[in-house]
């Protein structure tokens, strides 16, 4: 089940022609601060997601077999922080960000995912606002 939705969530953005020599996933997740806890079992289960992946040799793209590399940065429970961490991972060619934990940091990380034209694959988000653009972001 991680398995088809980390396939899922890469392909929600565009197809490559090529396959790559891996799939950059990354989050900034709130690893300290108030959602502290909460963005601990989102870091957990992306882990676990990312290692079943690899497990069975990666995601399969173009009938190759390519790696998952995770990156997770602390975004501190803080909104500006999330921008900041969003925008450090697409700027290090991050393939798809995954989302991170409480409406409104997810209105602030999809935004600037949408702005760098970025899949954003959201799982926990129930405010409106979070959708307001959704031409990269998904749940």
């Amino acid at each position: 089940m991680i398995r088809g939705f980390l396939v899922a969530a890469i392909f929600a953005g565009a197809v490559q022609a090529a396959a790559p020599r891996e799939v950059k996933l990354g989050a900034a997740l709130p690893l300290s601060g108030a959602e502290s806890k909460s963005g601990g079992r989102l870091r957990d289960g992306y882990d676990l997601g990312v290692d079943l992946a690899n497990q069975q040799g990666g995601v399969e793209i173009g009938g190759v077999h390519v790696p998952v590399k995770l990156t997770l940065v602390d975004d501190k429970s803080d909104g500006a922080t999330d921008e900041r961490a969003v925008e450090d991972l697409v700027n290090q060619g991050t393939d798809l960000i995954l989302g991170t934990f409480g409406s409104s940091l997810v209105e602030k990380g999809s935004a600037v995912s949408e702005k760098l034209h970025v899949p954003y694959v959201a799982a926990t988000p129930t405010s409106k606002a979070a959708w307001r653009s959704a031409e990269c972001t998904s749940r």
